[in-house]
């Protein structure tokens, strides 16, 4: 169930997040980097955050449990809410069969 303060939590993490990722993840192994989409859990204390790239897919999700800690540090510093919920960051690699699937349709 989508709540006003649930989708609000969202946006702001999503915001923070695109930020914060070019900071920790080296940006010479990514042409591009870029967040898919946040799910919150119920109560809003974790949150799942996919990020994909558009290239170096698999090395993505190394980076990311490596560095999760220290964007998990700043975004508690960043964000002014009573609790700050726990990232959980994972490689988006559903965006890189799809872009497989739409090169292969293009050639038909």
């Amino acid at each position: 169930m989508k709540t006003k303060r649930k989708e609000q939590l969202t946006a702001l993490i999503m915001r923070e997040i695109s930020l914060l990722l070019p900071k920790h993840i080296r940006s010479e192994t990514y042409k591009l980097l870029f967040i898919t989409h946040v799910d919150l859990n119920q109560d809003c204390s974790i949150a799942r955050v996919w990020v994909s790239a558009s290239d170096n897919i698999d090395l993505l999700q190394n980076e990311l449990n490596f560095k999760v800690r220290d964007i998990q540090l700043e975004m508690n510093k960043l964000l002014s809410i009573k609790i700050v919920p726990k990232l959980l960051l994972k490689a988006d690699i559903k965006s890189k069969d799809a872009e497989r699937i739409e090169n292969i349709l293009n050639k038909l």
